[in-house]
């Protein structure tokens, strides 16, 4: 099957790749994965297995909203230096999750916060990634 560049609308995002276009059944495992997704486009709408929510990203390409609700969320990512135990968000916010990695990180067990301060229970390694969803 082939497939002419001037049929296909740019806001379609159309993965010639997987040959089929990225619509509101597109799935992910982890809210994390959200900023994974390739080609995103303001009004995609994605299903999270973890939250089982249907997020939209939002004009900025930034925030992803509630699918019917009010509520947003937004991510803030870290790289840690060596045995780093303390983020600081730059904004305060009710309620986080937080990835270490890839990993979902459990409040209580793994990292305490206390708005705006993210305190990990173990230092993390050099150059990884602890990433915040605010809610």
């Amino acid at each position: 099957m082939a497939y002419k560049p001037g049929n296909i609308p740019l806001s379609a995002n159309f993965n010639v790749a997987i040959a089929k276009p990225i619509d509101s059944k597109f799935t992910v495992p982890l809210y994390a994965d959200l900023a994974t997704i390739p080609y995103p486009y303001a009004g995609l709408r994605t299903y999270v297995e973890e939250t089982e929510i249907t997020y939209v990203l939002q004009n900025d390409l930034v925030t992803w909203e509630i699918l019917g609700g009010g509520s947003s969320v937004t991510k803030e990512s870290f790289t840690a230096t060596n045995n780093q135990t303390v983020f600081t968000l730059t904004d305060a916010t009710a309620t986080v999750m937080v990835y270490i990695g890839r990993n979902l990180a459990i409040e209580g067990l793994d990292y305490t916060y206390t708005s705006p301060t993210i305190t990990l229970g173990t230092g993390a390694l050099p150059g990884q990634i602890i990433t915040v969803l605010k809610f």
